[in-house]
C-alpha cells in the first residue's frame, strides 16, 4: 500500500471511522491490510492525516513506502538527498570558553562568525548514537565545549577542542555525557609515496603517508625526501631554504660544504675511545687556511737548518726516524706552525 504526501502522525482523519471501526477504539496497532482496502493516493482529500502507533505492512517482505521513502525490517530506504535540522550563520561567543559558549542545537552546525581565534560554541547534551555535524566557516579557530561536565573525545571534563578555520568535525554521543571522536581529531588512510595520505589538490603525489609503523615519511613528486619516526627526524639531504643562508642546526652553520661553530662552542670529544680527525693517512687536512695534504712521512722535505751555539744536537740526529728538520717541516705543511 502507498501512503503519498502525508505525516502520519501529527493530523486527524476527517472522517473517525474505517469501514465501520471507530480509529479513537483501535488500540496500539492499525493494520491498513484489514481496514482499508484501497489504494490511498493524492486524489482523495478526504482526509489531512491518520494517527497510529504501528503501520504494517500490506505485502510480506514489501516494506511500506510513504512518500517515495521505503520503510522496511527498521531501515529507512530513500531516493533523495535527505534533510536534517540545520542551522547557519551561527556566531560563535566572542571571548570564549565554555559558560557563555554559544550552544547549537541542530544536526547540522554551520558556523558563520569565529573572528578571534578561541571563539567558542558548545555541544547540545549527547545521548547514545546522536550525532552532531559542526563547520567550521569562520575565520579564525574555533573552541568546541561540551556541556558543564561533559567530555570531547576523551578529554578532561569541560576541555574544548580546536575546530579550524574551513574544518568539519562530526560528534558522536556514547553516553549522557561523552561525545566521541573516535578516539582521534583526525585519522586517514595509511596512503603510499605515489598517493599520500594528506596531499594537495594540484600535486596529488606530494604530501604525507605512513611509511611503517614508527614512520611517516614526506613525498615529494611521489619520492621519499624524509620523515619522522620514534627517533626523530630523518633525510638523506637538508637543503637550505634561501640562497646563501645555509642550514642551521642549534647554532652550528652548515654552509656550502663548510661548518661554522658560534664563538665560545667547542668540539667535544668522548673520554672513552675518543674520535678520529682522518681516517686514514691519505686523508687531507690542513690547520688555519694552509694548504691541506695528506700525514707527512719521512720522505717530507726537510727544513731549512741555521746552525747555533753547540754541538749537543746535530742536524743529522734522528728522533723516531725524524730529523727535527722534519719535524718541523711536517708542522709546518699542515698548518700547526706558521
Amino acid at each position: 500500500m502507498a501512503i503519498k504526501a502525508y505525516h502520519l502522525d501529527k493530523r486527524v482523519l476527517k472522517d473517525p471511522t474505517i469501514n465501520g471501526v471507530v480509529l479513537s477504539e483501535l488500540q496500539n496497532t492499525l493494520n491498513l491490510k484489514e481496514y482499508v482496502q484501497a489504494v490511498i493516493d493524492d486524489s482523495q482529500t478526504d482526509f489531512t492525516s491518520i494517527n497510529v502507533d504501528t503501520i504494517n505492512e500490506s505485502t510480506a517482505d514489501h516494506g511500506v513506502i510513504v512518500d517515495g521513502v521505503l520503510l522496511k525490517d527498521g531501515v529507512v530506504t530513500s531516493t533523495g538527498i535527505n534533510t536534517y535540522s540545520t542551522t547557519v550563520g551561527i556566531t560563535a561567543f566572542a571571548g570564549g570558553g565554555q559558560g557563555s559558549a554559544v550552544a547549537l542545537t541542530s544536526e547540522y552546525n554551520t558556523i558563520g562568525v569565529c573572528a578571534t581565534a578561541g571563539d567558542s560554541v558548545k555541544l547540545p547534551t549527547p545521548a547514545v548514537g546522536k550525532l552532531v555535524t559542526v563547520f567550521n566557516g569562520g575565520a579564525a579557530d574555533l573552541a568546541v565545549f561540551p556541556v558543564t561536565g561533559g567530555t570531547i573525545g576523551g578529554l578532561s571534563a569541560n576541555a574544548s577542542i580546536t575546530l579550524p578555520s574551513q574544518a568539519v568535525k562530526y560528534f558522536l554521543g556514547v553516553s549522557g555525557t561523552a561525545w566521541a571522536l573516535d578516539g582521534r581529531l583526525l585519522a586517514v588512510e595509511d596512503g603510499t609515496v605515489g598517493i599520500p595520505s594528506i596531499t594537495f589538490d594540484n600535486n596529488s603525489d606530494t604530501g604525507l603517508y605512513k611509511v611503517s609503523g614508527t614512520q611517516t615519511g614526506f613525498s615529494s613528486n611521489g619520492t621519499l625526501v624524509g620523515g619522522f619516526n620514534n627517533s626523530g627526524l630523518f633525510t638523506d639531504v637538508v637543503a637550505e631554504q634561501t640562497s646563501a643562508a645555509g642550514v642551521t642546526i642549534d647554532g652550528v652553520i652548515i654552509k656550502d660544504g663548510g661548518v661554522t661553530i658560534v664563538d665560545g662552542s667547542n668540539i667535544i670529544f668522548g673520554s672513552s675511545f675518543g674520535a678520529l680527525i682522518g681516517t686514514a693517512n691519505t686523508q687531507k687536512f690542513g690547520f688555519w687556511n694552509t694548504l691541506p695534504k695528506v700525514q707527512p712521512t719521512t720522505a717530507v722535505t726537510s727544513a731549512v737548518n741555521v746552525g747555533g751555539a753547540g754541538t749537543t744536537v746535530k742536524v743529522d740526529d734522528t728522533f723516531d726516524g725524524y730529523t727535527l728538520a722534519q719535524v718541523v717541516k711536517a708542522l709546518r705543511s699542515i698548518g700547526l706552525l706558521a
